[in-house]
């Protein structure tokens, strides 16, 4: 008779997650940095820089670091990477801060 073999088996998966943030309106002239700069180099210059740009709410060393401290609106699931968005709006008169933004479609 032949020795019994028994393999222990099992599976695992690794998912990534991408937590979806409640987005900001932001003044540009309260960021001398974007002085002068069109739209399209506005947003380019915010995804590129947002970590090292002062945040015109005292409460956050940065841009990126107020951004990250929103609320979360949306998880997904699977995602491999990770970035900042900045997208340009139509110029608005005034805007209420408190909007709920939630129902908005992010592009996911």
């Amino acid at each position: 008779m032949s020795e019994k073999r028994i393999f222990e088996v099992g599976y695992i998966e690794y998912p990534k997650t991408s937590l979806i943030y409640r987005s900001l309106k932001i003044d540009i002239s309260n960021y001398p940095e974007l002085k002068d700069k069109g739209d399209d180099d506005i947003v380019e210059y915010i995804k590129q820089n947002a970590w090292n740009m002062k945040s015109a709410d005292e409460d956050y060393t940065s841009l990126g670091e107020e951004l990250q401290q929103q609320d979360i609106i949306r998880e997904k699931v699977p995602h491999v990477d990770s970035e900042v968005w900045a997208e340009a709006l139509d110029v608005v008169d005034s805007y209420d801060e408190d909007e709920d933004d939630e129902d908005e479609d992010y592009g996911f």
